[in-house]
């Protein structure tokens, strides 16, 4: 993982845990003091073993600890002087879908060592979208949906959201999530 998304992963835990279930995950994980650098490439491992770590001390699932960081991702990357990207993506929730692909493709260019995802996006607002995720990485599909969720409350959607795993082993993952707007919300502004 780049190091960017442990720092957020951190922040995470010592703002919805506290300081000192991070203490204890990341003394567990023999990581004691060490700050993460944003831009370096680190060990998939060492972000899941924080991550089960975690789970253990604090008494929630992995599942949900994922879904939960990747809503917090979203207002941490927002914070974090990152909501350019996003605003490259589209100005609203379905462009931003259509777009995820291309702001991994960027933010594969700015994090060298990054190993992004894919994303396929089809159909719109008022049929419903499909987005098809792909991922060389098993077990972060709860993250992607944690993620999509937040940027439905960024752009204040009402918007239901399915996950449906497609494939899962060890060569990688491939999930699709179905977008359903409310009668209400699904003239773009």
């Amino acid at each position: 993982m780049i190091g960017i998304i442990n720092r957020a992963f951190a922040a995470f835990v010592t703002e919805q845990l506290g300081e000192a279930v991070w203490a204890e995950a990341s003394a567990r994980a023999g990581i004691r003091g060490e700050r993460f650098l944003t831009s370096e490439a680190y060990p998939d491992e060492v972000t899941f073993q924080l991550a089960a770590h975690v789970c253990d001390i604090a008494s929630v699932s992995l599942d949900d600890a994922l879904s939960l960081f990747g809503e917090f991702w979203i207002k941490y990357a927002h914070r974090e002087g990152y909501d350019p990207l996003i605003d490259e993506a589209g100005g609203d929730l379905e462009n931003v879908l259509r777009g995820l692909e291309a702001l991994h493709t960027r933010v594969g260019l700015i994090f060298p060592g990054s190993d992004v995802p894919n994303f396929q996006a089809q159909g719109d607002r008022s049929s419903g979208m499909h987005l098809l995720y792909t991922s060389r990485r098993t077990g972060l599909g709860p993250f992607v949906q944690g993620t999509l969720l937040g940027l439905v409350k960024h752009f204040g959607e009402d918007v239901t959201i399915v996950r449906e795993p497609l494939a899962s082993e060890g060569s990688g993952t491939v999930e699709r999530f179905t977008f359903t707007w409310t009668s209400a919300s699904s003239a773009p502004e």
